[in-house]
């Protein structure tokens, strides 16, 4: 009898903290902040933030303020252009190699950026047609590099932006 009350014991704690661990509550790290309620709003703030952050809401119209919010927004560079661009190889040792191919005269300009934002290469010229352009990186440190890419064509300014690695 004692080792089934033992066993009951065991699964009862558990079930406990099989269900407790389900639960996802948002929470933000900070040195100190607090949160206030009215009738019409509730605000909430942190020390060190850029701005107030909060949501109010009146007669259907919410506002919200900092980065404390409650939704999750999930970004990411885009690795896929359309046909009309290749980039490749890519990782590369040697050449970099950026084909595009344009109908309209086409303003563009060509950066290639470490991850701290310093220029390594930058150029920027006219075409239409076909463009075909090499760039060396085997004169860079290796790493992880980003090329960005602006084209402005009338009205439409375009930018496209790719993770290179250099080995």
């Amino acid at each position: 009898m004692n080792y089934l009350k033992q066993m009951a014991t065991i699964c009862f704690a558990f079930a406990t903290m099989v269900v407790s661990s389900q639960e996802l509550s948002r929470q933000i790290v900070s040195t100190s902040g607090g949160q206030s309620q009215a009738p019409t709003f509730d605000l909430s703030w942190t020390i060190g933030q850029a701005g107030l952050a909060g949501t109010y809401t009146n007669g259907g119209t919410t506002l919200c303020v900092g980065f404390q919010q409650s939704d999750l927004l999930s970004t990411n560079i885009a690795e896929q252009y359309s046909d009309e661009l290749k980039i490749f190889p890519n990782p590369c040792s040697d050449f970099l190699y950026i084909n595009m191919t344009k109908q309209e005269q086409t303003d563009i300009s060509i950066k290639l950026m470490d991850s701290y934002g310093r220029i390594h290469y930058e150029q920027s010229f006219t075409f239409s047609g076909s463009l075909e352009h090499k760039i060396n990186i085997s004169v860079l440190p290796r790493g992880m590099y980003y090329l960005e890419m602006k084209t402005n064509t009338k009205m439409i300014t375009e930018i496209k932006t790719s993770k290179l690695i250099h080995y």
